[in-house]
C-alpha cells in the first residue's frame, strides 16, 4: 500500500476506508481482522490514546526502515505553541516597467 508517490501516505487510509464501505460484514469477522492486522498491526488502535503502543511501533518502523528518528517521548506534554504573527504583504511592484 505504500510507495514513493506524493499520495503514498494517504493510500493506506483510503484503502482501509474503502474496505469498510465495500466489505463491512467481512471486515467485522475475526478472519478479516487478523489479515488486516497482519498488514497494519495498529489497525483499530487509537495511537493518540496509547502512547506506549505508538512508541513501540514507531521504534519498530524506524528500525525496519533504518531511520535515525527517535521514538516520541511518552508522558511528556507538548510545549506551548509560538504566537501567530501577522505579516504585512509587500505591495511594491516586483517588476520594473
Amino acid at each position: 500500500l505504500l510507495g514513493a508517490s506524493p499520495g503514498a501516505s494517504t493510500a493506506p487510509s483510503i484503502m482501509l476506508n474503502l474496505l469498510k464501505k465495500v466489505f463491512p460484514n467481512h471486515l467485522a469477522t475475526a478472519g478479516w481482522q487478523a489479515k488486516i492486522r497482519k498488514i497494519v498491526p495498529t489497525y483499530g488502535v487509537m495511537l493518540n490514546e496509547t502512547p506506549d503502543v505508538l512508541a513501540e511501533h514507531w521504534a519498530s518502523t524506524a528500525d525496519t526502515l533504518q531511520l535515525a528518528i527517535p521514538s516520541p517521548t511518552v508522558g511528556v506534554a507538548a510545549g506551548p505553541r509560538p504566537a501567530a504573527m501577522r505579516v504585512k504583504p509587500d505591495r511594491s511592484p516586483d517588476l520594473a516597467l
